[in-house]
């Protein structure tokens, strides 16, 4: 009796084993599952942690971007307005110094140009006379302007 008693417990201590591997397996296959979900949630979270560190360095980039195009676009606004304020001034003084010069009567800017013209014809002509065989040019009145007579510069 020892033996089938023997005999019967070594087949329950081997169905315990078995069905205690199989519990053990399948606790096993279940811890195996449950941390593969762990270290896939971990993986998941780190990638949204990266996704949300570019999404951040992207909106950055573009905020950067935004500021040096708006102060591109002032400081090319102060250029133009600088330069426009220098282009009236500019006429402005252009303007004063027209304003400072004494208005004179029109038959002043005559006789003065007609003098000059004058000037001019004189030394012309003694330029013309200092070459061999020159002759002297002819005189004659010179045509009025505008059908007006020249009036003299000093009245006497």
């Amino acid at each position: 009796m020892n033996r089938t008693k023997q005999e019967v417990q070594r087949k329950r201590q081997l169905e315990e084993a078995v069905s205690q591997r199989k519990r053990s397996s399948r606790l096993a296959i279940k811890e195996n599952e449950k941390e593969e979900a762990r270290l896939a949630v971990l993986k998941k979270a780190e990638e949204e942690e990266k996704l949300g560190r570019v999404r951040r360095l992207e909106a950055r980039q573009k905020r950067e971007e935004e500021e040096r195009m708006r102060r591109e676009a002032a400081r090319e606004k102060r250029r133009v307005d600088r330069e426009e304020r220098e282009r009236k001034a500019q006429a402005g003084e252009e303007e004063e110094e027209w304003d400072e010069i004494p208005q004179m009567p029109a038959c002043l800017l005559t006789n003065l140009t007609s003098l000059s013209g004058r000037m001019q014809a004189r030394r012309s002509t003694s330029s013309e006379m200092t070459h061999n065989n020159a002759k002297p040019p002819l005189k004659g009145p010179k045509p009025s302007q505008g059908g007006r007579e020249q009036r003299p510069l000093h009245r006497r």
